[in-house]
């Protein structure tokens, strides 16, 4: 796993490299900062501090959204849930784990929406990825062959690093680490007791990465992928989105880079349409229904000029309409009979009769917060 010294001399070392002091004061956090958001670590037991943040009390808001869960979705997000706690168990062990259910619901909203996008997607970028807990879904996508992300805060990276070696293993590619400093690891000695280690090349030896972890200093690599990805989440990296992929943005965060409006002109400034644009209740066709649906937060989805989807929805209309929903139905989940909401307390509870059920699993993962 990453060290944090060693994180923090990687971006160290790139601040030292980039062209222009302005180039790295776009990935400044002074936002966070001001709020008192932990940008940086002192060590990783202040992750556990950062496991069930960004979308606190918006559970019954997310499931509004989906209109309930189908037993299909409900019994993903089971075990999505089960392989978190694994994985705190694991890394993070404390007496009681935190169950992070906002954080990892919005997460599930995202991965669905690609989803139904294009179910067997391959490829997807995502910028941003905060508590990182789309790695999760991520993770258990059958088709998926190169999931990347890009962060610039240290503390999330950290805990995204942490995550994505729990889950992929050996197929985790993380580029903050010693990339670049291989120099360390040539040595000269004249004391010939030192017997000099034997060597396997990973490249040859392994599958190739299916998550690859991009700290804000490797963009110039991530840009190698031009036409690449099938989605990109919440990003403008235009240049690397293909023709017929999108650009879904659940959310806008911060306001650092102006107003939503100013936002939707740079990005159509960069050749991109916006396919949808908004939130709260909307009126949508579904499945052959008209629906009543809410989206607790923006939701964008912005797609090149190119894309084989407009002309099928400009021949529909004489004036095209970002703000109508029948645009981008897969934001949206479609009614269906076995769909059921649920509250926090009984995900919590169906969570522990599965865990009663696995032999010495309960009392091994210790309670759960």
């Amino acid at each position: 796993m990453l060290d944090i010294a060693v994180y923090r001399q990687s971006e160290e070392l790139a601040r030292q490299r980039v062209p222009s002091w302005r180039v790295s004061q776009i990935h400044n956090l002074d936002q966070f900062q001001n709020v008192g958001f932990p940008v940086r670590l002192a060590s990783s037991e202040e992750l556990i501090g950062l496991l069930d943040t960004m979308q606190e009390n918006r559970f019954d808001d997310f499931m509004r959204e989906f209109a309930g869960f189908t037993e299909a979705e409900l019994a993903l997000f089971l075990d999505v849930l089960l392989d978190f706690l694994r994985f705190h168990r694991a890394i993070l062990p404390r007496p009681q784990l935190v169950l992070p259910l906002s954080t990892l619901i919005a997460q599930f909203a995202v991965y669905l929406k690609l989803r139904r996008y294009r179910g067997n997607f391959r490829t997807a970028l995502e910028i941003g990825p905060g508590c990182g807990y789309l790695s999760l879904f991520m993770r258990r996508h059958a088709s998926l062959v190169d999931y990347s992300q890009v962060e610039a805060c240290e503390s999330f990276y950290i805990l995204q690093n942490r995550l994505n070696v729990f889950l992929f293993a050996e197929r985790n590619r993380d580029y903050a680490g010693t990339d670049g400093l291989e120099g360390a690891e040539r040595f000269f000695t004249t004391t010939r007791e030192l017997e000099a280690s034997l060597h396997v090349e990973a490249a040859a030896s392994f599958q190739p990465p299916l998550c690859r972890h991009y700290p804000w200093w490797q963009l110039g690599k991530l840009a190698e992928t031009a036409d690449y990805f099938d989605v990109d989440y919440l990003t403008v990296a235009h240049r690397v989105m293909r023709p017929d992929g999108i650009l879904l943005a659940q959310d806008f965060g911060f306001s650092r880079g102006g107003t939503v409006a100013e936002l939707m002109q740079k990005v159509m400034d960069l050749g991109l349409v916006p396919l949808y644009l908004g939130g709260g209740m909307v009126s949508i066709e579904l499945g052959g229904q008209k629906c009543s649906r809410p989206l607790p937060m923006i939701n964008a989805v912005l797609v090149r000029r190119e894309h084989p989807i407009l002309p099928a929805i400009m021949s529909k209309s004489s004036q095209f309409q970002a703000t109508d929903p029948n645009n981008a139905p897969f934001l949206f989940s479609e009614p269906a009979a076995d769909r059921k909401s649920f509250s926090r307390e009984a995900i919590r509870s169906m969570l522990m009769a599965r865990l009663a059920g696995q032999s010495g699993a309960a009392s091994a993962l210790a309670q759960i917060a």
